[in-house]
């Protein structure tokens, strides 16, 4: 076999980085100028503003808030008045005060126990706890959200590869066929470096489909079913601190969903004040008039009315707010060990995703470079066929898809340990 090694090494090669393709373009295109494959660009403050925006799953969470604002609406009205007509009309016999007696009461239900105001504090604590609890939701769909968006970025990522491995198996067809021509190689290589072309080409398709499916995901999280966007930047390790001594302290202090079961509990003991309060005999007093018409003559009429507390007392209301109130703290206790518990399991994934990628780096990445050397050397010599420098070819560009999965995993990995610290809309 008469070929030069730079001419073999020089048609493998190509164009200069497609042998390890970049991960983004040099700069940013606006979305007017990209592809339909690339659909609409987006960043991960972007995919954050939409959820926002326009996440179905969001607006109804932030219905909440309004559903909370109404309470405080009822907690600042008084008691309506009672207005109360009366008429005596005699049927028959004999009434000194003649034939009718005509009744005009007025009466107005008393707050003496401070209700009206324990009622507005409640309503206030359930706004915000209505509030914690809106931002509980966002840190949860935020942390979804970021998940599909690396998912999505690898994906890209793993398409560029099938891109540049085909791009190099074309170089190498042209490189056979061209010899094949002149009589140097057989029909069979030519055949053979076709299907594997063609095969590469079917796991474009695929990771085509990977990529429609990530885009999707992300669509039907922000209400948007048939966009298509592309994730911006390079997928790539956070590099966070993931020891959980070290972060533990902050967890209570910082995860929306500890923060959003203190507001609970701030808010089922305002309910018990409500409901001791509301237990107080609330007097009614009344005003008004007599008419009677004999002689014509009005007479004025007040009075005080005060319900006996002799058998309900507000008991039920009461224990049913205390048992709201344990209720809460058991929740709270609950979330609180198991974030920490999540905390753990977390930290640990990351440290061991982390470790296996840099040894797959240090034991097989490092070394695909000299076994590709190796194969074309053996090809360019005849101790080896086309057939060993396609595997050769195909086995570095496999490596690279494995290398794309374990960054994957170790930046999902990371991604949990932001969402168990409440800080998943951190950038680094």
């Amino acid at each position: 076999m008469n070929i030069s090694l730079p001419l073999l090494i020089g048609a493998l090669a190509g164009p200069p980085g497609l042998g390890v393709p970049p991960s983004n373009p040099a700069r940013p295109r606006s979305a007017a100028t990209l592809t339909e494959d690339d659909g609409e660009a987006l960043t991960l403050p972007m995919l954050f503003e939409l959820i926002r925006e326009r996440s179905p799953r969001f607006k109804a969470e932030q219905a909440r808030v309004e559903v909370a604002r109404s309470r405080l609406k009822g907690a600042t009205a008084l008691p309506n008045p009672i207005f109360n007509f009366q008429v005596l009309h005699l049927l028959s016999g004999y009434n000194q005060n003649g034939f009718g007696t005509y009744t005009v009461y007025l009466q107005q239900p008393l707050f003496i126990a401070g209700q009206r105001g324990q009622r507005k504090r409640a309503a206030k604590a359930a706004i915000k706890a209505a509030q914690s609890s809106v931002d509980a939701s966002f840190h949860e769909l935020a942390a979804e959200g970021r998940q599909l968006y690396a998912s999505l970025q690898a994906r890209q990522r793993s398409r560029t590869i099938l891109r540049a491995a085909i791009a190099d198996l074309e170089r190498l067809r042209e490189l056979v066929a061209a010899r094949h021509a002149s009589g140097a190689e057989s029909k069979y290589d030519v055949a053979r470096i076709t299907l594997e072309v063609a095969k590469w080409q079917a796991r474009v398709a695929e990771a085509n489909a990977d990529i429609r499916d990530a885009a999707g995901q992300l669509g039907v999280l922000i209400g948007k079913p048939r966009w298509r966007p592309t994730a911006r930047g390079e997928l790539r390790q956070l590099g966070i601190d993931v020891d959980p001594d070290r972060l533990r302290p902050d967890v209570e202090r910082s995860h929306p969903a500890i923060k959003a079961a203190r507001d609970q509990i701030a808010l089922a003991e305002q309910d018990v004040k409500v409901a001791r309060r509301d237990a107080f005999p609330q007097p009614v007093v009344g005003f008004g008039m007599v008419g009677i018409d004999n002689f014509y003559s009005i007479s004025a009429l007040g009075g005080l009315v005060i319900p006996m507390p002799v058998f309900d007392w507000g008991q039920g209301p009461l224990a049913r707010a205390k048992a709201d109130a344990r209720a809460e703290r058991l929740e709270r206790d609950a979330i609180v060990a198991g974030v920490e518990a999540e905390l753990d399991r977390a930290g640990a994934v990351v440290k061991q995703r982390r470790a296996a990628l840099v040894q797959f780096e240090g034991d097989v990445l490092s070394k695909t470079a000299d076994l590709r050397q190796m194969a074309e050397d053996a090809y360019v010599t005849g101790q080896a066929s086309i057939l060993e420098l396609i595997d050769a070819v195909a086995a570095r560009y496999d490596l690279q898809m494995q290398h794309v999965e374990l960054v994957e995993e170790v930046v999902h990995a990371e991604i949990e340990v932001l969402h168990v610290t409440g800080r998943v809309e951190e950038s680094f």
